[in-house]
């Protein structure tokens, strides 16, 4: 179920009340610890406990050339509440925050603008905020590597950071680049503070993202995906030093989430505050709420960049026991903005400016072309169905192949496959809307570079049954030059009913030879589950080519994809079954 809500009053905008933690160790096994001392509440809430948390940011700016989300808007709902309250509001966030953005990944920057706007939120970036925790993401090692190049772009930032990261099932010690010495930032296993007489535990749990990987296989550490056992044993750990309410700030899917709760029941977290998924939600254990059995412990997300965010308010009951109530407040324009982070953001927007354009000053500004139909790129439904856009841009994939006859001799049909995970803007552009460089860069910031691999018509078959199963993860796939019709089996995984080229004739789930545009991306990597990997060097080849120039030069051709209609469509979806949900990756 879903709650939402909204914040469109106004009020006074106080200064933090700083708490500044010196000497502070890089990193911590056992749990690090702030008291808030003497803090002075308001007569409206005194005794009340504010806490804020987001998920999965990637855009300091938020999205929409800033229309929603952004980190200026969580810092200016911080400091209402700190005002309100009259004592530190933590803010805690559940992950992904060094990449994929703009900045990040075609700036070169790799999230060091990221961590420089949240060492502000505080209103203090020189000083350490005792009351900030994020977990790690599986985003933050999109840019290293366990062996070879190393974990450098990870340390360094978390060096750089006025913040604590939780990182309770991860472990470093096999990689290299892992640089702990020096600096004020901290990775911890869990954590705890106290505001206003009440102890809170937190701890971080990462989602296994890379299984069974070696170290010189692996982006990042080694990460154990027993959630459940390390769940609970860092919540006993944090009870047994003094937490009185243990909060879980996961990077997990939500089903691993709910699963926590409902096999540890008092033995796990009282709250989870969860990201990973991107959409706003909440999911109580036991999910029949209200009869007696905890009925407090839920998991709950808000969704990515910061378009909206979840609050709670914390209080001590009558009988000394901590309870809390949840709300959703939406991060849109009407929310306002703290005028010394988008003073920080407008500095990283120069950067990157001059680091993309160089001496072309505000090329990124530049005009390129109009949408002819809404670009559907809002995450929910970039990843959970067909959109005219992304046909489009797997329709300009098949025109790149080179299909001369000197490669993949005999196939029996040229198709396409992209994750949409590879599609970052996250929100929809209407027909007729003025595209900027900026914009088109946006839907791609990893760029898409393109190579054709000859493969089994059975690869196919089983990349798209790794990818439909997955709605709402970025490996479900956008596709050309095929159609397929599916249904869903009780454990969820998609069952193929049929496959065939968009001339009418069935992909065989054998060795019969096609040649498949992919990104190079997926072509050479594992991480969303495909096993174009395992092609053979002889069976790829490297394209020079690029969605990321092709699309500006070809806006004038967008209607060379037509409206979907159910004569053409080219993902359906049959009646199955309703899946339970499971704990998978």
């Amino acid at each position: 179920m879903a709650q939402s809500g909204r914040n469109n009053r106004s009020f006074i905008i106080a200064m933090f009340l700083l708490v500044v933690l010196a000497g502070a160790a890089w990193y911590l096994h056992g749990p690090l610890k702030v008291n808030d001392g003497s803090a002075v509440a308001s007569a409206t809430d005194k005794g009340i406990v504010t806490m804020i948390a987001i998920n999965d940011v990637y855009r300091i700016e938020g999205i929409n050339d800033g229309k929603a989300g952004g980190l200026s808007r969580v810092a200016w709902l911080r400091q209402h509440a700190m005002a309100k309250t009259g004592a530190p509001v933590p803010l805690l966030h559940a992950g992904d925050v060094l990449s994929p953005s703009l900045y990040s990944l075609q700036g070169g920057f790799n999230g060091a603008e990221m961590v420089d706007v949240m060492n502000a939120l505080d209103g203090a970036p020189a000083a350490f905020d005792p009351y900030f925790f994020t977990a790690v993401g599986n985003h933050e090692f999109d840019k290293t590597k366990c062996l070879g190049k190393g974990l450098g772009n990870f340390s360094d930032r978390v060096r750089e950071s006025g913040f604590t990261w939780l990182s309770g099932n991860l472990d470093y010690s096999e990689c290299e680049g892992w640089a702990p010495e020096g600096g004020k930032g901290k990775l911890a296993d869990r954590a705890i503070f106290t505001v206003k007489g009440m102890t809170f535990g937190v701890f971080g749990l990462t989602v296994e993202f890379e299984p069974g990987k070696e170290a010189a296989a692996r982006k990042g550490p080694q990460i154990d995906g027993a959630y459940i056992k390390r769940a609970r044993e860092l919540t006993a750990q944090l009870r047994a030093e003094g937490a009185e309410f243990v909060i879980g700030v996961t990077h997990l899917p939500w089903a691993c989430d709910l699963k926590i709760l409902k096999d540890l029941e008092n033995s796990g977290p009282d709250l989870i505050m969860g990201g990973h998924d991107h959409v706003r939600m909440v999911h109580t254990s036991p999910e029949n709420f209200g009869d007696g059995k905890n009925p407090y412990r839920a998991v709950y997300k808000a969704s990515s960049d910061a378009t909206d965010l979840a609050m709670y308010d914390f209080w001590r009951q009558s009988d000394g026991k901590i309870a809390y109530s949840y709300s959703a407040r939406d991060m849109d324009m009407t929310a306002p903005k703290s005028a010394t982070i988008d003073t920080l953001v407008q500095d990283w927007e120069a950067k990157l400016d001059q680091k993309i354009c160089g001496a072309d000053t505000g090329c990124l500004d530049r005009p390129v072309g109009t949408t002819a139909y809404p670009w559907k790129l809002l995450e929910h439904e970039n990843r959970s169905g067909e959109t005219r856009v992304g046909n489009w841009y797997a329709d300009l994939m098949l025109e790149a192949a080179k299909d001369d006859g000197s490669f993949c001799e005999s196939h029996q049909g040229v198709v396409s496959l992209i994750n949409s995970g590879t599609f970052r803007l996250n929100y929809d552009i209407p027909t007729g809307a003025q595209l900027l460089d900026k914009h088109v860069r946006g839907v791609m910031p990893y760029g898409a570079k393109l190579s054709q691999l000859c493969v089994p018509g059975s690869m196919l078959h089983a990349g798209l049954v790794n990818g439909l199963s997955a709605p709402g993860a970025g490996r479900y796939p956008h596709i050309g030059g095929m159609r397929v019709s599916y249904h869903r089996g009780s454990d969820g995984v998609a069952v193929l009913d049929t496959l065939a080229t968009t001339q009418g004739d069935a992909i065989k789930n054998d060795d019969t030879r096609y040649l498949l545009i992919t990104a190079s991306f997926l072509a050479s990597n594992s991480d969303d589950g495909y096993l174009f990997h395992t092609v053979p060097e002889g069976e790829r080849k490297a394209l020079e080519a690029d969605l990321l120039t092709i699309v500006p030069a070809r806006l004038g051709d967008q209607a060379m994809t037509p409206a979907i209609t159910p004569a053409n469509q080219r993902k359906k979806e049959l009646p199955g079954q309703t899946p339970s949900p499971s704990c998978k990756i």
